[in-house]
């Protein structure tokens, strides 16, 4: 993704996961309040568990990754991101919380793309948002737009244009790896594939938005867009390493896909703030 959208980051005082942010509306037609994801509600952690963000929540992590963009020490970018988790996120319970809606993105994704030959869900349900005959004779560009804007429409906050765009770069990644890609037959491979590089840039996307900036503006500049795609590479690798052991084709389903997803990105999450103790 792009870095025009990196910012200066959330502020102190605020709480950790902003309730949009647990209060989805990224739901399949099949979903009522009541989900049928396999999700009993014991997630990562309650909203009574969440508590407010304290004031200079990302001073470490700003020291630490200030330090890695001027001289390039990996250990200091390991350390950065374990304390952009542990103290910038209150742990790795509660940044898996904050990254809900990717987790649902996910999943829709995931059910969307498996569905897209017969134009149902996993439960038979139409996709109402989107005419599957529509993309008949479309061109790549087109497809991908319209898959985004079923599975992942703009809603008025900041989290569904970057997801919006993680699922863009996941297209690209596969048609660049695949270029006779048919993308209204997607294989079991390439859907899984497709998912994974969605979650692993929409992880780095939220990383990019609050601490992107630090590493762009105290980074010689000649390496500036190096050291962000090393920070990058770092992130993404071990979020697909979690996906990999822990997703296949045996393991999931529509059902299961979101629980899947959030055990990824807790384990993931788990490792990172391992680097900050």
């Amino acid at each position: 993704m792009g870095t025009s959208q990196s910012s200066k980051g959330p502020k102190g005082k605020v709480p950790l996961v902003p309730p949009w942010a647990e209060d989805s509306n990224i739901k399949t037609p099949t979903q009522s309040d009541g989900r049928d994801s396999g999700d009993n509600g014991d997630g990562p952690s309650s909203p009574k568990d969440i508590p407010l963000a304290p004031a200079g929540r990302f001073r470490a992590a700003r020291t630490n990754i200030n330090n890695f963009a001027k001289h390039g020490d990996k250990e200091k970018l390991r350390k950065g991101i374990g304390h952009y988790i542990r103290t910038g996120y209150g742990g790795s319970k509660t940044a898996t919380k904050r990254l809900s809606r990717t987790v649902d993105t996910a999943g829709v994704l995931f059910d969307f793309l498996s569905s897209i030959s017969t134009g149902r869900t996993s439960s038979g349900q139409p996709f109402q948002e989107i005419d599957i005959q529509a993309f008949q004779g479309k061109n790549e560009n087109e497809i991908t737009d319209a898959i985004i804007n079923a599975v992942r429409p703009i809603d008025g906050d900041l989290d569904s244009e970057v997801s919006q765009n993680s699922i863009k770069n996941a297209f690209a990644e596969l048609l660049e790896r695949e270029e006779d890609t048919d993308l209204l037959n997607l294989t079991d491979d390439q859907r899984l594939f497709v998912v994974e590089k969605f979650v692993s840039n929409d992880v780095f996307a939220r990383f990019e938005l609050d601490l992107g900036r630090n590493i762009l503006d105290n980074a010689p500049t000649s390496v500036a867009a190096t050291r962000l795609q090393e920070a990058k590479d770092y992130i993404r690798e071990a979020v697909s390493a979690k996906y990999q052991k822990k997703i296949t084709k045996d393991t999931i389903t529509p059902s299961s896909i979101r629980k899947l997803i959030q055990d990824v990105l807790l384990e993931a999450f788990e490792i990172f703030e391992s680097d900050a103790l």
